[in-house]
């Protein structure tokens, strides 16, 4: 039996086959969207984060919208959201990225039944990539990136069924979801390839080519439409702008902030060849990471069956993947795994044809194996749900909150002023807290007062206020003006730091990780190895990770330093210790789900950063006291220029 024969049936099959499927493809789409849903509400962050997510949650929440902000579709879906659900703002907005990766996993499973009109492999496609790692780490926080996959998804399957069957009102709606997916994100420009090439194969057979003059003003009109949703960030840029400026220098700094120029310039396009070779081993990693080795497979078997049958739409996914891949691959930013999402996108649903071969092919074969088939590749994402979901479990994690807490700890509207300066990630989350929850607390960064910071410190001290000062905004002063002002540690701030560790008891399990960390956060090398030493009697190897487990005053049980990631399980007295690293170094500098995991009976005792982080565990396998050192959750130190009383 011919490979086309068995598994391209939307390809062979007349619209009546389709219409006698749907109802079993509307049962497939709403299940996998139910398990979706579930997954995605019971692991979903319940506030705020660190990064993108933080400002995100913020903006939502701001009267304005300028060009730097981007995303106006994203930022009015979440303004509805923090309308509909009320409560915490930072909430809401994860909500939203919940529904939204849910209803991306319906559209998939409508992509995967458009390409094979088989409901068995919508569904088991919609599963493996809705228990895809990255795409469950972004559907439940605050991120722009489920909503693009339900773009992605509904563009590709809009685009097919014109293919299939054109029409002037199905060529219209897949213009339309086009123009509006640009209000989430201008790289959806990169599905305009394999859009282009299926318009064309497609010409031939429709009434009205989409080339003709009619065809051309209808996208030219449709496109016009879309870019109005711009018009709001293009508001805010005119109404936050002095008078004076002409036209044309507004829309430069319009066009330059939407697009992100200077990123561009500095982030595209911009790995050096030398780096080649280990992107390429994180991507098949992070590719792993994903499906797992099987469904990597079935989804090589689905493009080459794919390709087979029907040159058109095999040739539009697979220039689908190649200009995500490519982008994502060669864009030098600190989460090239986000950016590697929309191609994972791709995989699944050559993922999902391989399905429909492999099943129809072991049907024809034998009617017996069918049954076998089905359970084996249910197995798939099954398994695939159970070892992704601990991971990415962030339903109890509240230590942005915990950090912003302490960080702003102590600070009143009358006895203080902040100068804030912090890691970006960082200080996105203070933001917010600074924005929504405390704006009567005056604060400013250090270069919008460097300039007559004498005259400010002077004012302040006059109504009663100490300027207090983050690290890095007290070097910055230093830097400009030397010994001028009596710049103290803040003896009312809390630190965190490792050296709590070193009081650690005899015989109290532990876990000590050291992830290489990032040189914008403090790191005290010298207080590590005291640790170390203290805990196990050992000087700390080098590596990229290290891990080291054992029970305080005895020598490790668990030592291990590698340049890649790795896996490593463990026995203590609190039982078993597994440690995962779910993060590739160097590339990665920003993992919301964290870099890493610590489980102890199968109970996620600790988050790993980069940096060093450090866990004590009870005999139950509770952490007793966890602290961290150079990443993203250390506390830095913090100063003050008191008040002269």
């Amino acid at each position: 039996m011919r490979l086309s024969s068995v598994c391209m049936a939307d390809l062979r099959r007349s619209t009546i086959d389709f219409a006698k499927r749907k109802p079993a493809a509307v049962l497939a789409a709403v299940g996998a969207a139910a398990a979706a849903g579930f997954m995605y509400g019971r692991t979903l962050l319940p506030g705020l984060d660190l990064g993108d997510t933080a400002s995100f949650q913020t903006i939502v929440t701001l009267p304005l919208v300028v060009p730097r902000h981007a995303y106006p579709l994203y930022v009015a879906l979440g303004k509805l959201s923090v309308l509909a659900l009320g409560g915490d703002p930072a909430h809401a907005l994860n909500v939203l990225s919940a529904v939204a990766a849910t209803g991306a996993v319906a559209a998939y499973a409508w992509l995967a039944w458009e390409l094979t009109a088989d409901a068995f492999a919508s569904l088991w496609g919609s599963l493996l990539f809705a228990a895809s790692y990255t795409f469950w780490s972004q559907a439940v926080i605050a991120e722009v990136y489920t909503l693009q996959a339900l773009f992605i998804a509904v563009v590709l399957a809009c685009a097919v069924r014109w293919w299939r069957e054109p029409s002037r009102a199905r060529l219209a709606a897949l213009y339309a979801v086009y123009a509006l997916s640009f209000g989430n994100h201008l790289s959806m420009i990169l599905l305009a390839p394999a859009l282009v090439w299926l318009l064309w194969t497609g010409r031939v057979k429709a009434t009205d080519s989409p080339f003709a003059a009619a065809g051309i003003a209808l996208a030219l009109a449709i496109a016009a439409a879309g870019a109005l949703q711009y018009g709001w960030n293009l508001y805010g840029l005119r109404a936050l702008t002095a008078p004076s400026r002409s036209a044309a220098e507004l829309l430069a700094t319009f066009w330059f902030d939407v697009t992100k120029a200077d990123w561009r310039e500095s982030l595209v396009g911009t790995v050096r060849v030398d780096q080649w070779g280990q992107r390429a081993a994180m991507y098949w990693w992070d590719a792993r990471q994903q499906f797992g080795v099987a469904g990597l497979a079935v989804a090589l078997a689905g493009a080459v069956a794919l390709l087979r049958a029907s040159r058109a739409t095999g040739v539009a996914l697979l220039a689908a993947y190649l200009t995500t891949f490519i982008f994502g691959f060669f864009y030098n930013v600190g989460d090239t795994h986000v950016f590697l999402l929309p191609s994972h996108q791709i995989v699944a649903t050559f993922a999902a044809v391989g399905a429909a071969v492999v099943t129809r092919a072991a049907s024809a074969l034998r009617p017996g194996w069918c049954a076998a088939a089905l359970a084996l590749f249910f197995a798939l994402p099954a398994w695939r749900i159970a070892d992704t979901w601990p991971a990415v479990d962030r339903s109890d994690d509240r230590r942005a909150e915990q950090y912003v807490a302490a960080a702003l700890a102590g600070l009143t509207p009358h006895a203080t002023v902040y100068l804030g300066d912090e890691n970006w990630q960082t200080q996105n989350a203070v933001d917010y807290e600074l924005v929504v929850r405390r704006p009567e607390l005056p604060r400013a960064l250090s270069s919008a007062v460097m300039w007559h910071l004498p005259e400010f410190v002077e004012r302040n001290a006059q109504l009663g206020r100490d300027v207090v000062l983050t690290a890095a905004a007290a070097q910055n002063i230093r830097a400009v003006y030397a010994s001028t002002f009596p710049i103290k540690p803040d003896e009312a701030a809390p630190v965190s730091t490792l050296e709590g560790a070193l009081g650690t008891k005899p015989g109290t399990p532990y876990v000590l990780a050291v992830l290489t960390p990032l040189s914008s956060f403090l790191f005290d090398a010298a207080m590590l190895q005291r640790v170390a030493r203290a805990v196990g009697g050992i000087d700390l190897p080098r590596g990229r990770y290290v891990v080291m487990a054992g029970v305080a005053g005895s020598a490790p049980t668990l030592l291990r330093a590698a340049d890649r990631p790795f896996r490593e399980t463990t026995r203590l007295p609190c039982g078993r210790v597994e440690i995962r690293i779910e993060a590739w170094l160097p590339f990665d500098t920003m993992r919301r789900a964290g870099f890493g995991h610590v489980f102890v009976n199968g109970q996620k005792a600790l988050t790993l950063e980069r940096g060093a982080a450090f866990a004590a565990l009870a005999a139950d396998g509770r952490p007793l006291a966890t602290a961290y050192q150079g990443g993203s959750f250390s506390l830095q130190p913090r100063y003050r220029i008191p008040v002269l009383r």
